[in-house]
């Protein structure tokens, strides 16, 4: 799925935001062992979990640029390894129009082990919820990940 921003996020504010949804669903750290096992990682998969990072100046038409079109092609294609995690990944494009204005589509990819439609979209609210308002400060700030995440 994707998520168009009214204007231009940051990859770091994106970063922030996933590590915010990875702290309140477990789910997004989960690595399966084997059949009806796994395990909770304590560490975060933001990093692993990004395809990459495409701009696109001059038009708001993704498929025009071929680093997007590249990017894409590896979002659709690329298979999940639930065995090692992480069990979503996403792509930003950073779209700048002709007079300059710059948004951010993400897209987001989710396991079907990890949740069902309902609670992907769930999640895409968390996750504008998460850019638009003050709690990426607080998360931001907080240089020890583990920290943010509870413990049992």
């Amino acid at each position: 799925m994707s998520l168009l921003a009214p204007a231009a996020i940051d990859h770091e504010q994106i970063k922030s935001a996933l590590r915010y949804l990875e702290t309140k669903h477990e789910i997004l750290r989960s690595v399966y062992q084997a059949e009806g096992t796994y395990r909770i990682e304590k560490n975060s998969f933001v990093d692993s979990a990004l395809l990459g990072i495409a701009n696109i100046e001059g038009s708001h038409d993704i498929f025009a640029n071929d680093a997007a079109k590249t990017l894409i092609g590896t979002y659709l294609s690329g298979a999940f390894d639930l065995s090692k995690g992480p069990v979503y990944r996403y792509a930003l494009f950073h779209i700048t129009n002709a007079e300059g204005l710059t948004r951010t589509l993400i897209y987001l990819g989710l396991h079907h082990a990890a949740g069902d439609f309902k609670g992907f979209n769930s999640l895409l609210g968390e996750l504008m919820d998460f850019l638009v308002s003050d709690t990426r400060t607080a998360v931001a700030e907080n240089d020890n990940y583990a920290a943010l995440v509870s413990q049992p």
